[in-house]
């Protein structure tokens, strides 16, 4: 049986072709619109999530950049030696990072503490772990709450330095008030937890002054856990400046609204600078860029929270907003750093320091750039030295720690900390070793 031929198909003209391709055209670009107008859509967002890979989260830094509480020093010890960091910025803040969760994780998880000789102290520095120190001694549960998420330790007291320490059997939380050391069991994990993170930090000659003892008697003046590096650290040249408040009209108006004072209220008062009462708060702008303030009845600078007696924390966190909104505009090269919170009378009473590139600044004659009461869920007085650093060229030549050492021997009054700072004088920075009580 023969196939039937297929019936005959009117093969479209030339221009009956050109038509019939316009339509598609026009009926793919309708499409591709509402395509993309549905994909607009909240439904098509959930879409997009199943679809999509995961969106990397931001992830809080433990420690906020505006408010640092940063150690000037940090050494690493694992199987193949001594790490240190000290007076480099970047160096410590990277160290810091990676270790900041485990000392804040010890400081949690640590039991009731024991007083340490200064051998067992030194014993401990020479196992594996990892050591801080900072430039004054803070309370336990500022650090507990700046360092860890759960915010509180068991621990009393102060420290001015931690050691992490493993002893082959169990992690000890050490710490350093003074002169007196402590330590605590902790339930910090050594093996596949800390361990692996201590061994990416790569031996760079430091070590300790204690160490360092038996071979170079000089080294016997400082105290066992200064850290020494294997070269004299560089301090760069800086200048330093307060703004003119008195003169710069717009710089004036800046502080003020930052504050929230009125710059109408303003008057000269007897020492040539500029006061500004408000509803009993008192403001003072002296002619060298000193800041102070006296609370009245106002809460102009509350502390929020419920609790009637402020923790430290929350103390901390509200000064040193407030010192970035009285000098940071201003602050040029500086950081600033918490440096002491002292209990007082119904709250607490925080320092502050500057530092240029992980060097400590010693400003005026008390040292300290800022000092803050909190107390009664308010700030009641504060005291801002204003000051801009801007970067000169050059370095200062500091000597070695070991030349630092033996100068110490003929100071009756010197502790054995050795620390090198910065002195703003006003003009140009000097940079050198300070002995330390």
């Amino acid at each position: 049986m023969g196939r039937k031929s297929p019936p005959p198909v009117a093969r479209p003209t030339g221009g009956r072709r050109i038509v019939e391709l316009g339509k598609d055209l026009l009926i793919l670009l309708l499409l591709c619109s509402a395509a993309i107008l549905a994909w607009q859509t909240p439904m098509a967002s959930r879409f997009k999530g199943w679809v999509a890979g995961p969106e990397q989260e931001e992830v809080a830094p433990a420690l906020e950049r505006s408010q640092p509480l940063e150690p000037y020093a940090v050494a690493v010890r694992n199987s193949l030696g001594l790490y240190g960091a000290s007076y480099d910025a970047v160096g410590v803040e990277r160290a810091f990072e990676r270790l900041a969760p485990f000392f804040g994780e010890a400081l949690t998880a640590a039991g009731g503490g024991r007083t340490l000789a200064e051998e067992e102290w030194q014993e401990r520095l020479a196992r594996p772990g990892a050591y801080c120190v900072f430039q004054s001694p803070l309370p336990m549960e500022l650090l507990a709450g700046w360092l860890s998420e759960e915010g509180e330790t068991a621990l009393a007291g102060q420290a001015g330095a931690l050691l992490l320490s493993w002893g082959g059997q169990e992690m000890e939380l050490c710490w350093r008030d003074g002169e007196v050391y402590y330590a605590a069991r902790t339930a910090v994990a050594y093996e596949g937890y800390l361990e692996p993170v201590l061994e990416e930090f790569s031996p760079n000659g430091a070590a300790y002054a204690g160490a360092l003892a038996g071979s170079e008697e000089v080294f016997g003046r400082l105290e066992s856990d200064v850290l020494v590096g294997m070269t004299a650290p560089q301090a760069a040249a800086y200048t330093a400046a307060s703004p003119d408040f008195l003169g710069d009209s717009g710089a004036l108006e800046q502080l003020l609204s930052a504050l929230a004072f009125q710059s109408g209220a303003a008057y000269t008062d007897a020492s040539g600078g500029l006061a500004i009462n408000e509803g009993g708060d008192r403001l003072r702008i002296s002619p060298t860029g000193t800041v102070t303030f006296y609370a009245g009845e106002e809460e102009r600078y509350h502390v929020p929270g419920s609790e009637e007696t402020v923790p430290v924390l929350e103390a901390a966190l509200a000064a040193g907003d407030l010192l970035y909104r009285v000098a940071g505009p201003w602050r040029g090269e500086g950081e600033y750093v918490l440096t002491g919170a002292e209990a007082v009378e119904g709250g607490w009473q925080l320092t502050f320091h500057t530092r240029l590139a992980g060097v400590p600044v010693i400003t005026g004659e008390e040292g300290w750039c800022a000092r803050f009461v909190v107390s009664g869920r308010q700030i009641r007085t504060f005291a801002v030295q204003v000051r801009g650093y801007t970067a000169a060229r050059g370095n200062f030549a500091v000597p070695p720690e070991r030349l630092a050492a033996a100068a110490m021997g003929a100071l009756s009054q010197a502790g054995g900390r050795l620390m090198l700072a910065y002195t703003d004088g006003g003009g140009t920075l000097s940079a050198g070793w300070v002995a330390r009580d």
